[in-house]
């Protein structure tokens, strides 16, 4: 072959290296796409094509009487160029090939380019055999990675990606993403999360979560996440883990679960039978559901008291709400409600819909307070005032459930929780239409996990451009952010609470420890929180103290309180005690002496609350000069 031949084959082999290390660099700068070829499979494109490249004139020119000279050069190419690849070729090919070559300039930039052809190909063989080795590299990463904060998933799928995704996208490079129990599957749906966890740079192990180690007092944070389909499978990695890291200083254990057997898991004492050694790994059960719940109230609750409409009699504001569906959104959601709702010149009314038979008794039997005729639509002076009707039998689209509709005097609010998301979408539209042939505008509102599509939904219009104005309570990207999981401003907001509650009886990590480590303090202080900012909303001033109060405002304000804790206390199956002093208390049996209307309320627990409703707090008074001072 002619000089010139080899200087053409010469600018193509340099061209597709230099081609193949710029998608290599970025790909490194971008990050990896769903669709798109791995990096090292478009690397090793561009080193063969040099190969190639740097072989063919050489064994062009030795074939240069042979009649099927093009099969043979091409054909010892490739041979050859494999060969690269497992570092089974002499370079001597190249010397004693490239002898044409008269322009010493030429030569040597041929020699430079398949000497880098040379080393790159066994480079990318090795990488390719170690990824055969997954496991130990992760570990090798996982082990000395120079991040400080690792975010750890017992599983991969739809909602751990979801989560993950976020927690990259709030952090950025400064969080270590890792998953476990990673499997080699044949599965579209998991290689599409694959695929994702690789745009996030995840360590992705094959083992399961209780195979990592975690070093404790090394200045590295682990959140590590239980997020399986397996609910018993997380309970049992999540109580293995705990049992070998609870004295970690750096480590927090969230296990998603609605179950009662994950409420079991963490009622345990502060610091179980061992005095010497508490438990410092803080843990979390996450029941997503009432996560979503509070979430929306904490966020966008004063959409209920806005939409409220006046009765012209009483002057009161009326919320008047609609559920359907007494499923396990549709409880959580009345179960809120109930003590959400009590606000000074405000009554609410709830009608809840189900197909079940006995909807109703299921529901009294959980919540017996709530539902008792004594309480129930009664307008009891110091007490929660609320009037709640569940409709049992009634199903969806028959005639029954259309003219106990029509006849719920102007609604404010519908929820609608049935068993399907198409169903829940399609009784949305369905309500809609009925309500504007009333001539009613309420919020309508349900829950879908998809999360591209809720955008699409609330923007949605008639032929006429009237928009449906269905929105949605939650999806998959609100409910597992990092905002929602890790950073969330109610349950700050509620730690806040549980402090105020336990000042003077504890210290401040002694209140933190009860906060996080019971159910019933970490429930029971968000609830106040979340009240406390709804009071806001509605004009009520909390940014003040005790003492700039008068007798009536404080009066008024701790009778609030007081009715809100009794609906709270209701929504969660308690019963007054039936006596009114502690005596009388008994949580195993859920029963409480301060059941009662707030006159009945001793002085102290009548002003216990005002500490924790005000922001502001009275300065300590000073204290008792010493003897040798008054003298």
């Amino acid at each position: 072959m002619s000089e010139l031949g080899f200087l053409i084959f010469l600018i193509v082999a340099i061209a597709a290296l230099v081609v193949g290390f710029i998608f290599l660099l970025f790909r490194i700068i971008r990050g990896y796409r769903k669709g798109e070829l791995p990096t090292p499979v478009l690397v090793s494109i561009g080193v063969f094509i040099s190969g190639f490249c740097i072989f063919f004139p050489i064994y062009w020119g030795q074939f240069s009487a042979d009649y099927v000279r093009f099969i043979k050069a091409m054909l010892l190419s490739v041979h050859n160029t494999i060969r690269l690849f497992i570092v089974d070729c002499d370079f001597e090919i190249i010397f004693n090939g490239t002898e044409p070559i008269t322009n010493t300039f030429v030569k040597s930039l041929y020699h430079g380019t398949a000497a880098v052809t040379f080393v790159s190909a066994p480079i990318l063989t090795f990488t390719f055999v170690l990824s055969l080795f997954k496991d130990l590299i992760f570990k090798i990463k996982f082990k000395s990675w120079f991040r400080k904060e690792y975010y750890i998933f017992n599983q991969l799928n739809e909602k751990s990606i979801v989560l993950a995704e976020d927690i990259r996208k709030t952090l950025g490079h400064k969080a270590t993403i890792v998953f476990t129990d990673v499997r080699d599957e044949n599965d579209d749906e998991l290689n599409d999360v694959v695929e994702r966890a690789k745009v996030i740079y995840a360590l992705l192990f094959k083992k399961d979560i209780t195979s990592l180690k975690f070093p404790n007092k090394n200045g590295k944070e682990y959140h590590v996440f239980f997020m399986g389909n397996d609910d018993d499978k997380n309970i049992e990695a999540y109580n293995s883990l705990y049992k070998d890291y609870r004295d970690h200083e750096n480590l927090e254990l969230y296990l998603f679960s609605q179950s009662t057997s994950s409420a079991l898991t963490f009622n345990r004492p502060l610091d179980l039978d061992d005095k010497e050694k508490p438990r410092k790994a803080l843990s979390f059960r996450i029941d997503t559901d009432s996560f979503l719940v509070s979430n929306y109230l904490w966020h966008d609750g004063k959409e209920i008291f806005q939409n409220a409409y006046v009765d012209p009699k009483t002057k009161k504001k009326i919320i008047s709400i609609v559920i359907v569906g007494l499923g396990r959104y549709g409880k959580i959601l009345l179960k809120n409600l109930v003590w959400y709702c009590q606000m000074p010149g405000y009554y609410l009314k709830i009608n809840v819909f189900d197909g079940s038979e006995d909807a109703s008794e299921r529901f009294a039997l959980e919540c017996p307070d709530l539902m008792n005729k004594k309480y129930n639509k009664k307008k009891i002076k110091g007490d929660a005032q609320y009037d709640i009707t569940i409709h049992d039998g009634i199903y969806v689209g028959t005639q029954k459930y259309i003219e106990r509709i029509k006849a719920i005097k102007d609604v404010s609010f519908m929820f609608v929780s049935l068993g399907t998301d198409e169903l829940n979408l399609s009784t949305c539209l369905d309500l809609r239409v009925l309500m504007e042939q009333l001539g009613r505008h309420p919020l309508i509102k349900t829950y879908r996990p998809d999360c591209d599509k809720e955008t699409t939904f609330e923007t949605a219009t008639n032929y006429k451009g009237q928009k449906y104005d269905i929105t949605f309570i939650g999806d998959y990207r609100s409910s597992y952010s990092y905002n929602t999981v890790i950073k969330n401003e109610f349950e700050q907001a509620g730690l806040e609470t549980n402090r105020g509650y336990n000042a003077g009886y504890c210290t401040e990590e002694e209140a933190d420890k009860s906060f996080w480590f019971y159910e019933y303090n970490y429930s029971s202080s968000c609830a106040t929180a979340i009240h406390n900012k709804a009071k806001e909303d509605i004009g009520i001033n909390l940014n003040r103290a005790p003492s700039e109060l008068s007798e009536k405002e404080k009066y008024e304000l701790m009778e609030l309180e007081h009715k809100r804790w009794n609906a709270y206390m209701r929504s969660q199956g308690y019963v007054w005690g039936g006596g009114y002093t502690k005596a009388f208390r008994n949580d195993l049996a859920k029963r409480h002496h301060n059941l009662v209307p707030f006159d009945k309320l001793s002085d102290d627990d009548k002003y216990k609350d005002i500490k924790v409703i005000l922001k502001k707090q009275d300065p300590k008074p000073a204290s008792e000069p010493k003897e040798e001072e008054k003298k």
